[in-house]
């Protein structure tokens, strides 16, 4: 079982004959000694924001390997102090729980380290951890961890800032670490897109009466019904001039009719149904007039940040007949519509 790495050492107390003036943990460089400083780069990649994830959610938790390097610090008889600092200066998000703002509005990044055999939790980047005396202390192996976390309803796109974003050192020396953690370029990138179905999101769709006279055999179809579906995307705010894109697409789920997966089952009450009818649906963007197959995923288009677009698909649904024989009564079927950002 994975656990987090213990760096938050306790500290003994003694008869607080010395202050915190008189502590040190000094790098070791004598003796032919190198100290060494290892840098973690936080290539995290895309990371994709969607409206239904709900604030304070993690959007991914990324683990870069730690190796110990023999770098040592020499903490003297007084003891000293172990520092995990922050440094790109940025405010605690509205959400807490060590979450800090970025230069993405409504993203987050919270930074810490975890071991395969550590048994305490070393505590969220920033903290302060006091040592024992005389003790020398080497960097222990493990994973750095970066969590990007939603902290508010509305998110925006783009690249987060790149630089130095975190220091592993003794106290008083932020210039000497042990750990760094760095964003190269564009190594995090946000992409945030919202999109909406116009007017009532529980369309219903009247189909018109027909005769059982209609119907030519299995395979046939009558009684079509054209509806449009119109969505209304933006792509998200973005401050950073790094151009992010979405590809919005809808997935169709129904129950389908035996084992035709291109059939909605009629769902109606035994009562009242007609037997030997389903219902099938045609999707008509950009002119493919495509029957929709359960489980179907079919593409919108693009949708790039600081964008607006309007989506406006036409549909067809229409009587389909399943079985050689048909009765008269009533057809109901229903199909789930979920807009996918990827």
């Amino acid at each position: 079982m994975k656990r987090i790495l213990l760096t938050g050492f306790i500290f003994t107390a003694g008869l607080g004959l010395f202050g915190e003036a008189n502590a040190a943990c000094t790098p070791e460089t004598g003796s032919g000694k190198v100290f060494k400083t290892l840098d973690v780069p936080m290539a995290v990649g895309r990371v994709v924001v969607r409206p239904t994830d709900e604030v304070g959610k993690v959007l991914t938790k990324a683990t870069f390997p730690i190796s110990s390097n023999g770098s040592t610090y020499w903490c003297d008889s007084y003891g000293g102090y172990l520092e995990a600092n922050l440094t790109q200066n940025y405010p605690i998000s509205s959400i807490g729980n060590n979450v800090y703002s970025t230069n993405i509005p409504g993203i987050g990044i919270r930074l810490y380290r975890e071991a395969e055999n550590a048994t305490n939790f070393s505590g969220y980047y920033p903290y302060r951890a006091a040592t024992q005396r005389s003790t020398r202390y080497t960097l222990a192996t493990g994973y750095f961890v970066v969590e990007i976390v939603k902290t508010a309803a509305q998110t925006g796109s783009g690249t987060l800032v790149p630089g130095r974003y975190s220091t592993y050192n003794a106290s008083g020396y932020s210039a000497i670490p042990w750990l760094t953690s760095t964003v190269y370029g564009n190594a995090i990138t946000i992409a945030s897109s919202s999109c909406e179905i116009q007017g009532n999101i529980n369309k219903v769709v009247q189909l018109p009466t027909v005769t059982k006279a209609g119907f030519k055999g299995v395979g046939s179809t009558q009684g079509e019904q054209t509806f449009d579906m119109n969505i209304l995307c933006n792509g998200g705010i973005n401050p950073t001039g790094y151009e992010e894109k979405n590809l919005i697409s809808l997935t169709y789920d129904f129950t389908q009719d035996g084992t035709n997966n291109q059939v909605l089952a009629n769902t109606a009450a035994v009562s009242e149904k007609a037997n030997g009818v389903g219902v099938q649906l045609l999707w008509n963007y950009q002119n493919k007039n495509q029957v929709i197959k359960k489980g179907d995923k079919l593409a919108l288009g693009t949708l790039t940040s600081n964008q607006t677009l309007q989506y406006n698909v036409p549909m067809t649904a229409r009587y389909y007949q399943t079985a050689t024989n048909v009765t008269a009564g009533k057809v109901r079927a229903m199909a789930t519509v979920t807009i996918e950002y990827d």
